[in-house]
């Protein structure tokens, strides 16, 4: 990844959600979400500028190893 990918990838605001905003798009509380923070589970943050932000790829690909079929 060269410098070009990286700045355009932090300037994609649809690419990172905070941490309400995670939660929100997990259907899950935002306790819920400090809390398999603080243990390590679930998909893990990262800082940009000191605050914490979730990619949305590290979300749906969490989703993704959670879902099971019922059939």
């Amino acid at each position: 990844m060269n410098t070009h990918d990286i700045s355009r990838g932090l300037n994609d605001k649809s690419a990172y959600l905070t941490a309400r905003e995670a939660a929100a798009y997990l259907n899950v509380s935002i306790n819920t979400l400090r809390r398999w923070n603080r243990e390590k589970h679930g998909p893990q943050p990262g800082q940009i500028a000191g605050r914490m932000y979730y990619r949305v790829t590290d979300l749906d690909a969490y989703i993704a190893e959670q879902f099971t079929h019922t059939h």
